[in-house]
């Protein structure tokens, strides 16, 4: 538990850091997403493409997710760049003799403030911009992946165990935020 403080008041720190740094002097100005692409495989599907096919996905924005093997369950970070929300969708389902059943998906939304969307636009536009795939780190029992999209551009990875490099920083920056707006017991 204290260690997970930590982690947060860290994480925390860092996107406010990464925030005043890249804070554009006319807080008006529209957010650069996406400014250099690379695309490392034009033939792979989107994971927004493949499921779960009842989330707002955005046109110019990113969607983050995790996922278990032992504990079917899919969590889902979605990041609309134009309307600066950020939603976080839980889809649960469960075997029952033989056959998948699937629970209602639990959708929440929050706005960012243009800090917060600055901060997660500058990691992805680094995800973006890397010519190489995103690493991951080994863990047990999980999977992710990172859907970058504008408008008909996209590029998407994912793997097994937890996301690292740029990726992984973008996760846990997604993660933090999302977790400075809720309620203690949430």
């Amino acid at each position: 538990m204290f260690k997970n403080t930590i982690n947060l008041f860290t994480y925390t720190a860092c996107i406010l850091l990464l925030a005043a740094c890249v804070s554009p002097s006319n807080n008006t100005s529209k957010i650069v997403f996406s400014p250099i692409k690379r695309s490392i495989d034009k033939d792979i599907k989107c994971s927004f493409e493949l499921k779960p096919h009842d989330i707002t996905r955005p046109t110019r924005g990113i969607i983050e997710g995790n996922s278990s093997f032992l504990d079917p369950s899919w969590e889902l970070y979605v990041i609309d760049v134009d309307t600066k929300k950020l939603s976080k969708t839980e889809s649960v389902w469960t075997f029952e003799a033989g056959k998948i059943i699937k629970k209602p998906n639990k959708t929440e939304a929050i706005d960012l403030n243009l800090s917060e969307l600055q901060a997660i636009v500058a990691l992805a536009n680094s995800v973006w911009a890397s010519p190489k795939g995103n690493p991951s780190e080994f863990a047990t029992d999980v999977a992710w992946h990172i859907d970058l999209v504008d408008g008909s551009e996209k590029r998407c990875e994912s793997g097994l165990g937890k996301s690292a490099g740029n990726g992984g920083l973008l996760t846990n920056t997604i993660y933090a935020i999302w977790k400075s707006h809720r309620k203690p017991e949430q």
